[in-house]
């Protein structure tokens, strides 16, 4: 029998490594996997958490490596990630401004970007980001109350921030914190972080009751799961 957990390992700097920890007996070693951009360890139930993952630090530049083969960084100069998708930029010089203006153009398939010069990517990450910010209580709002209504489990509050290592959480008082890019994803995948945090207001672990819960309204959680750590790259 196969026992499988999702793990996230603080790296140096503040970064987080999401993996998946596959264990299974009369395996005699360590093994480490990268496929379609997730990490994968396998090992028998006798390995220590903390092996496991002073293996993984050993390991970390060649993650890094094989992580940027698969999944190319992003050039913010190309496109704007938002909804699942990298949308085309068109930009209109406006020579006596001395601001930026942006806006995603979604009738017209397109960001625009207004100012006095093509900005460099430092500004333009800026740029997107102020969107996140901006938008994710408009856009994600309306699919937590859909959700709340859904389930019958109501948060004491909800706040919005850009965050590193996590797309959401529920704390002890059941408050919850999403993630501002959360717009990058596509709106199945940031249904499936919302109905994740509202589960644990009544369950607060990742119990066999938690991820029942979950599948009660989402009976393919593991696919969405799966799909979602696509664009942890973007957390970084």
């Amino acid at each position: 029998m196969i026992s499988e957990t999702l793990h996230r390992l603080p790296l140096p700097g503040g970064e987080t490594l999401s993996y998946t920890l596959k264990r299974k007996k009369r395996m005699k070693h360590l093994y480490l996997y990268i496929r379609d951009g997730e990490v994968e360890v396998r090992c028998n139930p006798g390995v220590s958490h903390s092996a496991i993952e002073s293996f993984l630090l050993s390991k970390e530049p060649w993650i890094r490596r094989k992580l940027r083969e698969q999944h190319p960084d992003h050039d913010p100069a190309e496109s704007f990630p938002c909804e699942g998708r990298l949308v085309p930029i068109h930009f209109k010089e406006e020579k006596n401004s001395d601001v930026f203006r942006f806006r995603y153009e979604k009738e017209k398939d397109h960001a625009l970007i207004q100012g006095p010069y093509f900005p460099p990517n430092d500004e333009l990450q800026n740029l997107y980001e102020g969107y996140y910010c901006l938008h994710a209580s408009r856009i994600l709002g309306p699919r937590i109350e859909h959700w709340s209504e859904v389930t019958g489990l109501h948060s004491s509050k909800v706040g919005y921030r850009k965050a590193k290592s996590r797309w959401g959480s529920c704390s002890s008082r059941n408050s919850l914190s999403l993630n501002t890019r959360l717009l990058i994803c596509p709106p199945e995948i940031r249904d499936y972080v919302i109905v994740h945090e509202l589960c644990h207001i009544r369950h607060k672990n990742h119990s066999k009751d938690f991820w029942n819960l979950v599948g009660r309204y989402l009976p393919d959680w593991k696919e969405r799961r799966k799909r979602l750590r696509e664009y942890e790259r973007y957390l970084l």
